[in-house]
């Protein structure tokens, strides 16, 4: 993420790959960014952000707010899963939790049955 900073006007990028997402303060010093972007490189405007890395962005123009939300994703990432059935939970686990190896799978069984849940692919897909 690049920042620049003068005074009350902020600017702010984010890359990805070949996705750039760009915010400032004041709209004549943001338009200029994006000019100077252009002349130097090569790119195309897509139009007011609605979603970024599985990011979905609302704006409210007439409150003048900007919500982020990560609802889309969740869902996908439920579906994909097949866990759309699942509980909700506040926490979901008590705290302080206390685990140990007494509660890891100690039979082949309960290992093989363990290697079947995608656990670091659910949660490597909340990034």
């Amino acid at each position: 993420m690049y920042v620049r900073k003068k005074d009350c006007n902020f600017l702010l990028l984010r890359v990805y790959v070949d996705d750039l997402a760009i915010a400032g303060t004041f709209k004549a010093n943001l338009l200029q960014f994006v000019n100077d972007l252009q002349q130097a490189f090569p790119t195309k405007h897509l139009g007011e952000l609605e979603y970024f890395l599985g990011l979905e962005v609302n704006w409210n123009r007439s409150l003048g707010t900007l919500s982020v939300s990560q609802c889309k994703l969740v869902d996908n990432i439920l579906h994909k899963y097949d866990m759309m059935a699942c509980s909700l939970v506040d926490t979901p686990l008590i705290v302080p939790c206390h685990l140990s190896t007494s509660e890891s799978p100690s039979t082949n069984e309960e290992v093989s049955f363990m290697q079947n849940i995608p656990y670091h692919h659910i949660l490597g897909s909340l990034r």
